[in-house]
Order: C-alpha cells, then structure tokens, then sequence
C-alpha cells in the first residue's frame, strides 16, 4: 500500500515521457514495417512488363495506402496528443474506431468491376440530379 501511495505522489512528467516514447516507438515501428514492405511492392510491380499489370497493382496500393494514411493519422492524434492539451478526444476518436473499419472494405470493393458497374446503373436509375 505504502508502494502505490509513494508511487502517486511521484512527479508525472516522467510517466508522461515515457509514454510519449512508448506510444512514438509503436506508431513509428509498424509505420516503418508498412513503408518497408512498400519498397518491396513497388520494386516487384516495377519489373511487371505489361502497363496493364503495373496499373492493377498499383491500383491496389494506392487502396490500401488510403486505409493506412487514414488509420495511421488518426491514431497518432490519438495517442500522441500531449496531456495538457484538453478538449474532447471523442470527435477523433471516431474516425479511428469507426470510419476506418467502415472505409476499408468500402474502398476495397470499390476497386472491383462489378461493384463499379452496380454503383454506375445504381446512379443512372436513381438521377439525384434531376428533381
């Protein structure tokens, strides 16, 4: 009891950096994992020969690289917003819990040429253009 008394009595600042270390190690590790793994993609669909080939993969990237930036910009707000700042963080908590899971399959399908040509007829018979 004695230990967790002292231990709240200690000054935070040091808590609070490490925690900022620990939370920027995360980010910036899988964040590297993902940049590095990219380097690998990009050389691999650089030695495709056919335009239309290097087209569909970088297609492919370019989807997943919008779920990522997207996820990735959320959370660092999150997680390394300082302590001090104040305010409510459920206005960015939001897109982080809740839009990104909800995007990724949406802009993944999207990708699809079925799902483009139904979402095409689905506009041309539902003109929200003409009143």
């Amino acid at each position: 009891m004695r230990a967790v008394v002292r231990l709240s009595c200690l000054d935070s600042d040091l808590t609070e950096l490490l925690v900022t270390m620990i939370s920027v190690s995360a980010l910036m590790g899988t964040f590297l994992l993902i940049i590095t793994t990219y380097v690998f993609i990009l050389s691999t669909v650089f030695r495709i020969p056919s335009a239309e080939g290097k087209q569909k993969a970088f297609s492919t990237c370019a989807s997943h690289l919008t779920v990522v930036i997207v996820h990735f910009g959320f959370a660092a707000i999150v997680y390394l917003k300082p302590e001090g700042s104040g305010g409510d963080d459920t206005l960015i908590a939001v897109p982080y819990t809740v839009i990104t899971p909800f995007l990724s399959p949406l802009i993944f399908s999207l990708r699809n040429r079925d799902m483009k040509n139904a979402f095409r007829k689905l506009l041309a018979k539902r003109s929200f253009w003409n009143t």
